[in-house]
């Protein structure tokens, strides 16, 4: 990661705790689930991955719904002790990533869809058709992901413990059913990528210190074919930045350490107010009516059972709107 022209962005970030506030805890759709990680939204529901599956939520205001999603392999075969992480939605197709048994390095990761105008809608495993490599390869920790909406998805691969990451291009079929290519568009030097996302011709990124102690940030690049380019820091934080929303003004940021979702402007300035009651949050989306979902982990990184949960919260910041 480049650490130019940093100064700017991290005294905003420090000028935060001029003023702070609270928004209004108003409902938990989804609890004791297992690491809850990034969320999509599709037709008005809202799917969540955690360990072991996808869950999807579907209501509005403080009334909302939580049921498991059907997730099957290409065999036909239910997955056992499958990591979900990242999450995109490309039309009416949700694209889901998990990491097979994700304590071996060697785990394999599996992609699935999900078709979301389907009566019962299931995500159904697509692969590379060549039979000698049906997987995704090279991919230590698969994290965010995202998609430019022209059958291509961003995968932000977290890279094994203590060395750094980079983002992985998936060409899909006309129709979704398969992946065509896999290629490296960028490899950092000193970071792990976390969250990805894509809009308008920029890749989105937000990026942590290889050792996990140091700065993180949210990154800006231009997509330039199979590369990417002009990478800016858009905000920075000692603390460890996780998944983010792009919002019409700028980003809603998951600060994870800091246990606080933050309004940061496309420019880089900083919000006065921050939703600060989060528990190690890792992802956050806004609702159909404005309300702002946010996925909470563990209490504790060394937490025993199932503690993560979803909850929903006024917005501190107005009427904002997904890009």
């Amino acid at each position: 990661m480049q650490y130019r022209n940093w100064q700017a962005p991290l005294a905003l970030a420090l000028s935060l705790c001029a003023l702070t506030a609270q928004g209004a805890d108003l409902a938990t759709p989804l609890a004791n689930v297992k690491f809850p990680e990034n969320m999509t939204k599709a037709n008005g529901k809202v799917y969540v991955s955690h360990n072991d599956g996808v869950s999807v939520l579907s209501g509005a205001g403080s009334v909302w719904q939580a049921t498991q999603v059907a997730v099957n392999y290409r065999n036909g075969s239910k997955p056992e002790a499958c990591n979900f992480t990242g999450l995109t939605t490309m039309g009416n197709k949700v694209f889901g990533i998990c990491s097979e048994k994700l304590t071996s390095p060697g785990a394999t990761k599996h992609l699935f869809m999900l078709d979301s105008t389907s009566p019962a809608p299931s995500f159904n495993e697509i692969t590379f058709n060549d039979p000698d490599h049906l997987y995704i390869s090279n991919v230590a920790l698969p994290n965010g992901l995202t998609n430019d909406g022209n059958g291509n998805l961003y995968l932000a691969d977290h890279g094994a413990p203590l060395l750094p990451g980079k983002v992985v291009k998936l060409t899909l079929a006309a129709n979704g059913g398969s992946i065509l290519g896999q290629k490296t568009v960028h490899s950092f030097v000193a970071c792990k990528a976390n969250g990805v996302k894509y809009s308008n011709g920029k890749l989105y990124v937000s990026l942590n210190p290889f050792s996990y102690v140091g700065l993180s940030q949210l990154y800006r690049y231009d997509v330039s074919g199979d590369s990417l380019a002009n990478g800016k820091p858009v905000y920075s934080s000692w603390n460890f930045l996780d998944d983010f929303a792009l919002v019409n003004d700028g980003f809603l940021i998951a600060d994870y350490l800091g246990g606080r979702v933050l309004h940061v402007k496309e420019d880089g300035t900083v919000d006065g107010a921050a939703l600060t009651d989060p528990t190690l949050p890792s992802s956050v989306t806004l609702s159909d009516d404005g309300k702002l979902l946010v996925t909470l982990r563990q209490s504790t990184l060394l937490a025993n059972g199932y503690t993560g949960s979803v909850h929903v919260y006024d917005s501190l910041w107005g009427n904002l709107s997904l890009r």
